[in-house]
Protein backbone atom coordinates (compact mmCIF):
# COMPACT_ATOMS: atom_id res chain seq x y z
CA UNK A 1 0.00 0.00 0.00
CA UNK A 2 2.98 2.30 0.64
CA UNK A 3 3.92 2.05 -3.08
CA UNK A 4 0.41 3.21 -4.06
CA UNK A 5 0.67 6.22 -1.77
CA UNK A 6 4.07 7.08 -3.22
CA UNK A 7 2.68 6.78 -6.78
CA UNK A 8 -0.34 8.92 -5.87
CA UNK A 9 1.90 11.59 -4.35
CA UNK A 10 4.12 11.55 -7.45
CA UNK A 11 1.05 11.93 -9.67
CA UNK A 12 -0.41 14.80 -7.67
CA UNK A 13 2.92 16.62 -7.46
CA UNK A 14 3.57 16.21 -11.20
CA UNK A 15 0.14 17.35 -12.31
CA UNK A 16 0.15 20.36 -9.98
CA UNK A 17 2.83 21.89 -12.20
CA UNK A 18 0.14 22.64 -14.80
CA UNK A 19 -2.34 25.49 -14.22
CA UNK A 20 -5.87 24.17 -13.74
CA UNK A 21 -7.16 26.36 -16.57
CA UNK A 22 -5.35 24.09 -19.04
CA UNK A 23 -7.24 21.02 -17.89
CA UNK A 24 -10.98 20.94 -18.46
CA UNK A 25 -11.60 17.20 -18.80
CA UNK A 26 -9.92 13.81 -18.58
CA UNK A 27 -8.54 14.16 -22.12
CA UNK A 28 -6.92 17.44 -21.02
CA UNK A 29 -5.31 15.67 -18.07
CA UNK A 30 -4.05 12.99 -20.48
CA UNK A 31 -2.57 15.64 -22.73
CA UNK A 32 -0.79 17.23 -19.79
CA UNK A 33 0.52 13.88 -18.57
CA UNK A 34 2.05 12.99 -21.94
CA UNK A 35 3.53 16.50 -22.22
CA UNK A 36 5.12 16.12 -18.78
CA UNK A 37 6.65 12.78 -19.81
CA UNK A 38 7.98 14.38 -22.99
CA UNK A 39 9.46 17.29 -21.07
CA UNK A 40 11.05 14.88 -18.58
CA UNK A 41 12.61 12.75 -21.34
CA UNK A 42 13.95 15.86 -23.07
CA UNK A 43 15.51 17.13 -19.83
CA UNK A 44 17.03 13.71 -19.19
CA UNK A 45 18.72 13.75 -22.59
CA UNK A 46 20.33 17.06 -21.62
CA UNK A 47 21.44 15.52 -18.31
CA UNK A 48 22.95 12.51 -20.08
CA UNK A 49 24.76 14.74 -22.57
CA UNK A 50 26.26 16.73 -19.68
CA UNK A 51 27.35 13.50 -17.98
CA UNK A 52 28.96 12.24 -21.18
CA UNK A 53 30.87 15.47 -21.73
CA UNK A 54 32.03 15.61 -18.09
CA UNK A 55 34.31 12.58 -18.57
CA UNK A 56 33.94 11.80 -14.85
CA UNK A 57 32.71 8.26 -15.45
CA UNK A 58 34.59 5.12 -16.32
CA UNK A 59 34.32 3.31 -19.67
CA UNK A 60 31.52 0.99 -18.52
CA UNK A 61 29.34 3.85 -17.23
CA UNK A 62 30.09 5.91 -20.35
CA UNK A 63 28.86 3.04 -22.54
CA UNK A 64 25.75 2.74 -20.39
CA UNK A 65 25.12 6.48 -20.69
CA UNK A 66 25.48 6.30 -24.49
CA UNK A 67 23.00 3.41 -24.59
CA UNK A 68 20.60 5.33 -22.34
CA UNK A 69 20.94 8.40 -24.53
CA UNK A 70 19.79 6.32 -27.48
CA UNK A 71 16.95 4.81 -25.44
CA UNK A 72 15.78 8.27 -24.38
CA UNK A 73 16.00 9.61 -27.95
CA UNK A 74 13.79 6.70 -29.04
CA UNK A 75 11.51 7.36 -26.06
CA UNK A 76 10.96 10.95 -27.22
CA UNK A 77 9.91 9.69 -30.65
CA UNK A 78 7.54 7.20 -29.00
CA UNK A 79 6.10 9.89 -26.72
CA UNK A 80 5.41 12.17 -29.68
CA UNK A 81 3.81 9.27 -31.55
CA UNK A 82 1.77 8.37 -28.45
CA UNK A 83 0.59 11.97 -28.17
CA UNK A 84 -0.50 12.00 -31.82
CA UNK A 85 -2.22 8.62 -31.42
CA UNK A 86 -3.96 9.83 -28.25
CA UNK A 87 -5.28 12.96 -29.97
CA UNK A 88 -6.44 10.84 -32.93
CA UNK A 89 -8.23 8.57 -30.43
CA UNK A 90 -6.03 5.57 -31.29
CA UNK A 91 -5.87 4.72 -27.62
CA UNK A 92 -4.52 1.18 -27.98
CA UNK A 93 -1.55 2.45 -29.98
CA UNK A 94 -0.94 5.27 -27.51
CA UNK A 95 -1.01 2.83 -24.59
CA UNK A 96 1.45 0.43 -26.25
CA UNK A 97 3.82 3.32 -26.99
CA UNK A 98 3.65 4.55 -23.39
CA UNK A 99 4.39 1.02 -22.13
CA UNK A 100 7.34 0.84 -24.51
CA UNK A 101 8.71 4.06 -23.02
CA UNK A 102 8.40 2.46 -19.59
CA UNK A 103 10.38 -0.53 -20.87
CA UNK A 104 13.09 1.83 -22.13
CA UNK A 105 13.57 3.28 -18.65
CA UNK A 106 13.88 -0.21 -17.18
CA UNK A 107 16.40 -1.17 -19.88
CA UNK A 108 18.46 1.92 -19.07
CA UNK A 109 18.50 0.95 -15.39
CA UNK A 110 19.46 -2.63 -16.23
CA UNK A 111 22.42 -1.45 -18.34
CA UNK A 112 24.16 -0.23 -15.19
CA UNK A 113 23.37 -3.31 -13.10
CA UNK A 114 25.13 -5.65 -15.55
CA UNK A 115 28.40 -4.81 -13.80
CA UNK A 116 28.53 -5.61 -10.10
CA UNK A 117 29.16 -2.54 -7.98
CA UNK A 118 28.21 -0.04 -10.68
CA UNK A 119 25.74 2.60 -9.53
CA UNK A 120 22.76 3.54 -11.66
CA UNK A 121 23.45 7.23 -12.14
CA UNK A 122 20.10 7.75 -13.91
CA UNK A 123 17.94 5.98 -11.31
CA UNK A 124 15.93 9.11 -10.45
CA UNK A 125 15.43 10.10 -14.09
CA UNK A 126 14.40 6.57 -15.04
CA UNK A 127 12.00 6.37 -12.11
CA UNK A 128 10.40 9.71 -12.96
CA UNK A 129 9.87 8.91 -16.64
CA UNK A 130 8.57 5.46 -15.76
CA UNK A 131 6.03 6.98 -13.35
CA UNK A 132 4.97 9.75 -15.76
CA UNK A 133 4.54 7.20 -18.55
CA UNK A 134 2.54 4.93 -16.26
CA UNK A 135 0.29 7.82 -15.25
CA UNK A 136 -0.18 8.73 -18.91
CA UNK A 137 -0.97 5.13 -19.80
CA UNK A 138 -3.58 4.89 -17.03
CA UNK A 139 -5.24 8.15 -18.10
CA UNK A 140 -5.27 7.02 -21.75
CA UNK A 141 -7.03 3.81 -20.66
CA UNK A 142 -9.58 5.87 -18.71
CA UNK A 143 -10.23 8.20 -21.66
CA UNK A 144 -10.65 5.20 -23.97
CA UNK A 145 -13.43 3.86 -21.74
CA UNK A 146 -15.65 6.94 -22.08
CA UNK A 147 -17.41 8.19 -25.23
CA UNK A 148 -15.31 10.57 -27.28
CA UNK A 149 -15.60 14.19 -26.30
CA UNK A 150 -13.92 15.37 -29.49
CA UNK A 151 -16.14 13.71 -32.07
CA UNK A 152 -19.38 14.64 -30.28
CA UNK A 153 -18.76 18.37 -29.95
CA UNK A 154 -21.51 20.38 -31.58
CA UNK A 155 -20.67 23.62 -33.39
Amino acid sequence: INQHIQNYNFCVTSLQAIPITHVTNLQGVGTVAVELALQNATNTILTIEKMLSSKEFGPFAMNCLRDCLELYADAITMLVDAFVAFLAEHFDIATVLMRTVMDATSTCDEEFTEKKGESTVLAKENYNLFQLSDISSCIIKQVSSVPSQLSHVSP
